[in-house]
């Protein structure tokens, strides 16, 4: 049986709980054509900021934290940050992202943004509720310009919320206003049936629902998903419109 993501982990039960969650590829047929960035990946899913790394965040700046020029790769801080730093770097390597200087300030300005705010609150990523993801993503583009810092552009925001659906299992799209889910979806999946992908389930229940729903021609809503392990779903499907 696979592991379950670090995430969901963290969060059984309606309880947080520290711990190093090991994420074991999952067994499913050649048919299956993408799996999360996350898998084979053990992260620390601890929820509370540690004193240690907010201040480290605070004291490598917007400069390093941006990785602007003449940044200090080898400031001390990053190593106190690892645990934070890790699975944000691995999601947007995992991305399908054209790779101009463009884009890579983009995904190097969302992993700032999202340093920033665990800082910020005193929690990590792993353990944002929906509506805090929402704060940070806004509710449209203006939204976001004023929930956001202001070095982050609106070309943040989409690779934002490619680490909400990742890192958050946020799969309330239809809250962000005018926002082009199938660029998203693009971007996570891949150019590969990429348009019939574009309905978004949370990667935490991946594991939980059979191998021809995890990623067929056209992926179901959360309404649709099992509630646990080895339980069937039998809500009815729910487009996100």
């Amino acid at each position: 049986m696979a592991h379950l993501d670090a995430h969901w982990l963290g969060r059984r039960g309606g309880r947080h709980a520290a711990v190093t969650a090991p994420v074991s590829g999952l067994s499913t047929p050649s048919s299956i054509a993408w799996c999360s960035p996350l898998v084979g990946h053990h992260f620390d899913s601890a929820i509370e900021v540690r004193g240690e790394e907010a201040r480290a965040i605070g004291e490598l700046g917007v400069r390093n934290l941006r990785r602007l020029q003449y940044h200090d790769p080898q400031a001390p801080g990053w190593r106190v940050i690892g645990r934070l730093l890790r699975p944000l770097e691995t999601v947007n390597a995992g991305l399908d992202s054209p790779a101009t200087a463009h884009r890579r300030r983009a995904m190097a300005d969302a992993v700032a943004v999202l340093l920033v705010r665990c800082a910020e609150i005193g929690r990590t990523f792993w353990g944002w509720s929906t509506e805090e993801w929402v704060h940070l993503l806004g509710g449209d583009r203006a939204e976001f310009r004023r929930n956001a810092p202001a070095w982050a552009g609106d070309e943040v925001r989409p690779y934002l919320a490619a680490h909400a659906y990742l890192l958050g299992s946020f799969a309330e799209f239809h809250l962000l206003g005018s926002f082009q889910r199938l660029t998203l979806s693009r971007r996570i999946f891949g150019q590969i049936e990429s348009t019939a992908r574009s309905q978004l389930i949370p990667p935490d229940s991946l594991p939980t629902i059979a191998p021809n729903v995890l990623i067929t021609p056209v992926l179901t809503s959360p309404e649709s998903v099992p509630d646990g392990p080895g339980e069937r779903g039998s809500r009815t499907n729910h487009r996100l419109h």
